[in-house]
Formats: structure tokens, C-alpha cells, sequence
């Protein structure tokens, strides 16, 4: 066995502990803005129970919760604190912030985020993230409540699918299901979701439906 030099060794410790304080450094600065920019809205643990937040519609996003951030990796958590998100009160702050301020704000928003609860399982919160997915992307025309029973859906001339329709749904399989979500139906409204959806996403979507609205299947 080759020995490594003392000194090497102590070199290597060092640069690791240079590292590690250098990272807190950033997170300790990445937790001051978020404090004095963020918090007003997502609270300071990150729940969003703010006064602000409760009455914003939508409601901010909270980043504490494991489901509301099971989709959100580190680019996105820097795109839409860079650019804003449309249609939500969320500013973008590319103007007031350089790139490395907005990536310590990242950082310390990824630290919010709380484990999956110990008495929730794995399908439960692939369940659980799926409606999120689908209340933000399907409702819309397919509703909350998966009837079809909304103002676009009755507009449509190939009417969205019902969800809820127990006999049409046993015909249908979840890869069908799924391609369908990833690649759209042509001829109606249906559109390919692919570019926005990962296919963990498309899948969480399909687990959502079958146990929300056709249990059993």
C-alpha cells in the first residue's frame, strides 16, 4: 500500500475545511437576502404563512414543503427568482441582485426544504406531487375534480376525457395515458406536455388520476 505524505494529507483537510466555510459563508449571506427579500411573502422557515402570503393569489410557493418543491431543482429555483414567474406576485430580481447573490438565495431556499414525512410512503408522495402537477397543468380543462366539467372543456369540440368515467378508464392503460400526456392527441385540444414535464412528472400525473378519481384500476 502506497503512503500518502502527512503533508498532503493536511493539505487535503485544510482545502476541505476551506471549502466547507466558504459554502457556509455563502449560505449565511444567501439567508440575509433571503430574510430582507424573501421572507415578506414565503415567511421565514419558508410556509409562506405570512400576512402577505395568505392573501396573494395565488399563494407564494412554500418552500418548505417537500411536495411543493419535489419538482423544482436548482436552475429552476435560480430562473424564477432571476425572472419572476408570470401570472404570481413573484418579481423578478435580476435587476437587484448580480448571478452569485442569486445563486446563495437558491442555496438557502433548497435548505428549506423539509424530508418526505416518515409516515408518508414513497406512493403516497409520488401521489401527492402528481396533483400538483396535475392542478397546475390539466385542471384547467380536465377540472379538479377530473369530470371535464369546466368552462374550456365545454367550449371544446373534442371534449377533454373524464376522469371519472369508471367504464371509459378501464379501457385506458397508464402507458396510453402517459403517452398521451408526453406527446398530445392530434385532433383535439390534448397538447404534448413533454418540454415541460419530466417523465417522473408525467408518471406522479398518471398515479394522481388513477387514485383520485378511478381508485382501483
Amino acid at each position: 500500500m502506497k503512503l500518502v505524505p502527512l503533508v498532503v494529507l493536511s493539505g487535503l483537510m485544510l482545502g476541505a475545511t476551506v471549502a466547507c466555510a466558504a459554502g457556509n459563508e455563502a449560505l449565511s449571506r444567501g439567508k440575509g437576502l433571503y430574510f430582507q427579500y424573501c421572507s415578506a411573502c414565503h415567511g421565514r422557515v419558508g410556509l409562506s404563512n405570512t400576512p402577505l402570503g395568505k392573501v396573494l393569489e395565488p399563494p407564494p410557493r412554500k418552500l418548505a414543503d417537500p411536495v411543493a418543491m419535489a419538482r423544482i431543482d436548482d436552475e429552476r429555483v435560480f430562473k424564477v427568482i432571476k425572472d419572476g414567474k408570470p401570472g404570481t406576485a413573484m418579481p423578478g430580481w435580476g435587476r437587484l441582485l448580480n448571478d452569485r447573490q442569486i445563486r446563495e438565495v437558491a442555496a438557502y431556499v433548497r435548505s428549506l426544504k423539509r424530508p418526505r414525512p416518515a409516515w408518508m410512503s414513497q406512493d403516497d408522495f409520488d401521489v401527492a406531487v402528481g396533483g400538483e402537477v396535475y392542478q397546475s397543468y390539466c385542471a384547467i380543462c380536465h377540472g379538479s375534480m377530473g369530470n371535464a366539467q369546466t368552462r374550456i372543456g365545454k367550449v371544446l369540440e373534442t371534449k377533454p376525457r373524464n376522469f371519472t368515467d369508471a367504464q371509459r378508464m378501464r379501457r385506458l392503460s397508464n402507458e396510453e395515458m402517459a403517452r398521451a400526456i408526453a406527446f398530445g392527441k392530434p385532433g383535439t385540444a390534448m397538447v404534448a406536455w413533454r418540454s415541460l414535464l419530466s417523465p417522473g412528472d408525467i408518471r406522479r400525473v398518471v398515479m394522481y388520476i388513477r387514485h383520485q378519481f378511478t381508485p382501483g384500476k
